[in-house]
């Protein structure tokens, strides 16, 4: 291992947490006869945080860490320049001389597209390199050079801890300029957790953004360079038939936020949303939000956890059949795709009673590409996973045209409480498409 590296004695008093965050959590078949449901856990049953985060690391069970060269770390650890005495993360370097023509950043860390915000808000060109590269890969990041254009990358570099090499021309063909998305954030009166969780990370990232509620969407306020993006537990499946959705007695509330009451319906709030795509904007939706806009949207996707009823057609599969709870699982990405390009061909992500898609024939005759899907009948890595076989072969994350626009499906929580570090870049990348 070379100097730099990381060590984690488990001889301490936190030992327990030590393992919590690094081995995976192995739930036990919960059912209580044969043939019962499982009984559901109290809350996840696993979140293993080196495997969200895609933390590669090894567990050594020999040899004694004290006869190692080691340094203690601070409470805090940030991205600065120091010597062999400074234990910090190492700085982001900007490497190349005077009369380079532009600047490349690879897009294989979720603070790339941090830096290509800022970049962008100041009015600078980003481009996405297109094509092969003997060095950088389709995907990463060109920077047309400009006017105190090492100063900014160097302060971006060390505030993020990335690399931006010089260059005297692209290493390859270029894509159009990107544009800086606006991006508005669905959430409802109240809170809802999720949108919370996707605004932490949006600000984590410095992604400029608005909060939008149900009657900004049914007052058409999306603007055409608009992103979308509805968090779980946003759309549903139906409209309740007396037209009653319950809510807040107006007279109640602070006049100050009485725009913001009132509910997502299917009648009018999702039925703006996608005439927002077919006029070319994107909605980007997560988990059950995901499988309700889907059908809304009346895609040509079938749902893949079902089994052939005893009429002969599909029902979907029982919680005896099938249970995933929440628990990290593993999916096969298509590095090729926009939103997966600079990730390793496998991701671990979140699944909690996720939507999982069949993407037949139909659906890819209108252009619908699957993202990311169960490429094995074991794809669990940490919780529990009931005949988890299931879902070989089924879509977890789909890309839809929608008229001019397009419709981008998460069945799995990208998202999901700060903590999927290694799926939150397919969202990141998605606001850039």
């Amino acid at each position: 291992y070379p100097a730099g590296s990381y060590v984690v004695v488990t001889a301490q008093a936190f030992r327990a947490q030590v393992l919590d965050m690094f081995e995976p959590q192995d739930h036990p078949d919960d059912i209580p006869y044969e043939g019962a449901p499982p009984v559901a856990p109290y809350d996840n049953a696993g979140w293993t945080l080196a495997y969200q985060m895609g933390v590669r690391f090894d567990r050594v069970l020999e040899g004694p860490p004290d006869e190692l060269p080691l340094e203690a770390l601070p409470d805090e650890v940030l991205p600065q320049a120091g010597g062999a005495d400074c234990p910090c993360l190492p700085a982001g370097e900007v490497r190349g001389g005077a009369g380079v023509a532009g600047w490349v950043l690879r897009r294989t860390a979720n603070d790339a597209f941090a830096a290509v915000e800022d970049l962008l808000a100041d009015g600078r060109e980003v481009r996405e390199l297109t094509g092969l590269m003997e060095e950088y890969a389709p995907g990463d990041f060109w920077i047309a050079a400009f006017a105190g254009d090492r100063a900014r990358l160097e302060e971006l570099a060390g505030a993020r801890g990335i690399d931006v090499d010089g260059a005297t021309a692209p290493p390859g063909t270029l894509s159009e300029p990107l544009r800086r998305p606006a991006v508005a954030l669905l959430d409802e009166y109240g809170g809802s957790m999720e949108s919370g969780w996707t605004r932490f990370l949006l600000d984590e990232y410095g992604i400029a953004h608005e909060v939008a509620f149900p009657p900004d969407i049914d007052a058409g306020a999306l603007s055409e360079n608009t992103v979308l993006i509805v968090p779980p537990g946003l759309i549903p499946r139906e409209d309740p038939e007396d037209g009653d959705f319950g809510g807040p007695d107006p007279g109640e509330i602070p006049e100050a936020y009485r725009a913001r009451l009132g509910p997502v319906s299917v009648a009018e709030t999702v039925a703006r949303m996608l005439d927002f795509a077919r006029s070319g904007g994107t909605v980007v939706a997560i988990g059950d939000a995901a499988e309700h806009l889907a059908e809304h949207a009346g895609l040509p996707l079938r749902d893949h956890l079902v089994t052939i009823g005893e009429d002969g057609g599909t029902r979907p599969l029982r919680r005896s059949e099938f249970y995933v709870p929440g628990s990290v699982l593993r999916v096969r990405v298509d590095t090729s795709h926009p939103i997966a390009r600079g990730l390793p061909e496998h991701v671990n992500v979140l699944f909690r009673r996720s939507p999982v898609w069949q993407v037949g024939p139909e659906a890819r005759r209108q252009g619908i590409r699957e993202v990311a899907w169960f490429d094995s009948a074991t794809p669990l890595r940490s919780g529990w996973a009931w005949r988890q076989q299931r879902l070989h072969g089924g879509a977890a994350v789909v890309e839809a045209p929608y008229g001019a626009g397009r419709l981008v499906l998460f069945g799995p929580e990208v998202m999901f409480r700060g903590q999927s570090h290694q799926a939150f870049r397919m969202l990141l990348a998605s606001l850039f498409l």
